[in-house]
């Protein structure tokens, strides 16, 4: 918007945020049922990491069966967490070069 607190008040910023998750939440949902329906079932587990761990939780809650969540920020710490995602990729490239 190149706004600031001067020319937009407390209100307008807060409904914006909220229209923002909610569009984060429906493309992530949309992604989520495409990825799902390609599975021969449904996942009984879900991991959760990084700083869209909050993201995910809306999202698995609202799945059918809902699977049982596994924070890596609960059991881990956040700064493994965050570095979760890095490490799966890193993982799966090395796979790839097999």
């Amino acid at each position: 918007l190149c706004a600031d607190a001067e020319t937009l008040s407390a209100e307008a910023t807060t409904k914006l945020s909220e229209r923002i998750l909610l569009n984060q939440v429906y493309h992530l949902e949309t992604a989520a049922t495409i990825v799902m329906k390609r599975l021969p079932q449904l996942p009984r587990s879900v991991i959760l990491s990084g700083s869209g761990e909050f993201l995910a939780r809306l999202i698995a809650s609202k799945l059918p069966d809902r699977p049982s969540l596994i924070s890596l920020a609960e059991q881990l710490g956040p700064e493994i967490s965050a570095a979760a995602c890095a490490h799966a990729l890193a993982v799966l490239a090395s796979e790839a070069e097999d």
